[in-house]
């Protein structure tokens, strides 16, 4: 995956934003999964700064904090807190 640059609008207003991209021929590329497996792979991934499951969280509150609404982030954190 590679970071890319993007024009973005919130509220109107143009924005530059930051967004990862993956290859979807790359063999990191997983395809679409089912809610049931992202929360396995949540649940145990860590990467060099940090686990996915505080990354997921850090990210569902900061888009709570910018009004930002994500449905699947969302849903995943609810299952997460859950389980």
């Amino acid at each position: 995956h590679s970071p890319r640059w993007v024009h973005i609008q919130i509220d109107g207003v143009s924005h530059h934003g930051l967004t990862f991209v993956i290859d979807r021929n790359s063999e990191a590329y997983t395809g679409k999964l089912k809610d049931k497996a992202i929360i396995k792979i949540i649940k145990t991934a860590k990467g060099h700064y940090g686990s996915s499951l505080d990354y997921l969280y850090q990210t569902a509150e900061s888009f709570r904090e910018n009004n930002i609404t994500d449905r699947k982030i969302f849903k995943l954190e609810a299952q997460l807190k859950k389980s």
